[in-house]
């Protein structure tokens, strides 16, 4: 069940998808043609290229120049014009949560009609709201009437323990609900919507980066732990047999090491940052390397405690593989301390892995740009896969 439902889609279609980061905004053309994506454009620009904001959540301004210099340079010579615009926005600002919720029937051996239905999904809706916002409304500080659900979907239902896919025409008595919910404060909201609005973007739609992985998985069967490392969250999202189970978030992810390399080399923290993706691309020296490896270790050590202090909290028997995308994946010292480092207390089948994705590695993608090559992309191709 989808609440906010998808795009009517037509085979060849434009879609302009658009990335809004805390470090960054990405814009990336494509269609849908016999069963592929094809990808007709795709550019990235760190906002600190175009001025400095005190606010770090949004600043309307920035981000729209960003906007607009990412899709004129995505567009290149090719004269594009989307049909539908997603705009996947930033994970301090957009969350997602698993939320459960139990009902029980008073009438439970009568068959369940439409509008008993309605009448409990409207009851398990109220629930919900409640549970998801009132925890960020303890978090932020932000009223819990100030939140806006973007989408609702339903990832499980079961009466009286047996999983069903329509509750209608079914008798019982305890009923159990499990949704994957979106939501952000309405203020960020209204702000994105008037630059959307000053853009003259057209049947636009906002996700969260993991409704496109939810989406693959399901399609490929997938069993694994996704971690997206972006600028300034780590994204944790769980899936076993194609199925989403868990989503997580902790404030540690790339820009903490850029700050280290930054506050210990004495440079800039643009400059920290292009360090950084050299020393992950292995383009320095050995002895560079070292240095920065000193002092990005103990980052890497406070990192994989946030990260397991996450996982801990599942108590199940974890898949061994993690699977890593986003533009902090490739620092060595994160693949190393997964694979090697202490898992106390924590169960998987097997000994941990890791797997970078790449674009290369997504399915059914045709990439006519040749530019699709680094795992900073892979949150918005797969949502290309959703729309």
């Amino acid at each position: 069940m989808v609440l906010i439902p998808g795009f009517k889609k037509k085979n060849g279609e434009c879609f302009l998808s658009l990335g809004i980061g805390n470090e960054s905004v990405k814009a990336l053309f494509f269609k849908k043609e016999k069963g592929e994506i094809v990808v007709l454009g795709n550019y990235y620009e760190y906002l600190d290229e175009f001025g400095q904001s005190e606010n770090r959540d949004f600043e309307t301004n920035l981000i729209k120049k960003a906007i607009i210099s990412v899709i004129t340079k995505a567009q290149g010579q090719i004269k594009i014009k989307p049909r539908s615009v997603l705009i996947e926005l930033p994970a301090n600002i957009i969350k997602a949560r698993i939320v459960s919720v139990d009902y029980q029937r008073e009438n439970f051996q009568k068959i369940i009609s439409e509008k008993e239905e309605t009448d409990i999904y409207h009851t398990v809706f109220k629930e919900i709201k409640k549970k998801a916002f009132e925890e960020f409304a303890q978090k932020t500080g932000i009223l819990a009437e100030d939140f806006q659900f973007i989408t609702l979907d339903n990832l499980e239902a079961k009466i009286d323990g047996y999983e069903i896919q329509k509750i209608q025409r079914f008798s019982g008595k305890e009923l159990s609900f499990k949704f994957l919910v979106t939501f952000l404060p309405k203020k960020y909201l209204e702000e994105v919507e008037k630059i959307a609005k000053s853009l003259k973007f057209k049947n636009l739609k906002f996700f969260h980066e993991v409704q496109g992985l939810k989406y693959y998985a399901k399609i490929e069967k997938l069993t694994g732990i996704f971690i997206n490392i972006g600028g300034d969250l780590t994204k944790i999202f769980l899936v076993k047999n194609g199925r989403l189970e868990m989503v997580k978030e902790f404030e540690i992810a790339g820009s903490l090491f850029s700050s280290a390399l930054s506050e210990s080399l004495g440079i800039t923290n643009d400059r920290a940052r292009i360090l950084k993706e050299d020393y992950s691309n292995k383009t320095l020296s050995e002895e560079v390397r070292r240095k920065i490896r000193e002092i990005l270790s103990p980052y890497a050590q406070k990192w994989f405690s946030a990260l397991k202090a996450e996982l801990k909290a599942d108590n199940s028997l974890l898949p061994h593989n993690f699977f890593l995308f986003g533009g902090g994946s490739q620092l060595p010292e994160i693949e190393d301390i997964i694979e090697n480092g202490e898992w106390k207390d924590i169960a998987f089948i097997s000994q941990p892995e890791v797997k970078i994705i790449l674009p290369k590695d997504l399915k059914n993608i045709q990439d006519k740009t040749q530019g699709l090559n680094s795992p900073r992309e892979v949150s918005l191709l797969l949502l290309c896969y959703y729309a």
